[in-house]
């Protein structure tokens, strides 16, 4: 089950939350750079303490303050988040030096979500 929640845009750059299956799934349209990484940041807030997804399948870069956003939240709550679709490229790259295996990551939305509920 999902339900449409926010979406926030910015210069190409769009962010969107639905709830599925109780899970609240945060997906990113575009590039995460400094400039709308602020912008992430906030809509990722909006939801302390609810098991989340950040869909990063339609994410077509993300530097390391995006990935900065996600360690942040993992760090507040490191059981309630996962990622899906981590972009390919230097993006890889940044996530496999920074995050370093500790944040969970999923081929795919669905994957992620079913993951979760299992904590739930």
């Amino acid at each position: 089950m999902s339900a449409h929640s926010d979406i926030e845009t910015h210069h190409g750059f769009e962010v969107s939350t639905t709830v599925q299956d109780g899970v609240v799934v945060v997906a990113v349209l575009g590039e995460v750079d400094m400039a709308t990484a602020p912008v992430f940041q906030e809509v990722v807030d909006e939801h302390p303490g609810e098991f989340m997804v950040v869909d990063l399948c339609s994410c077509g870069f993300m530097d390391s303050s995006g990935v900065a956003v996600v360690i942040r939240r993992h760090r507040l709550d490191p059981e309630r988040l996962h990622v899906a679709c981590v972009p390919k490229g230097a993006t890889a790259r940044i996530f496999e030096i920074a995050v370093q295996k500790t944040i969970p990551i999923h081929a795919s939305v669905e994957d992620a979500v079913a993951a979760l509920q299992h904590l739930t």
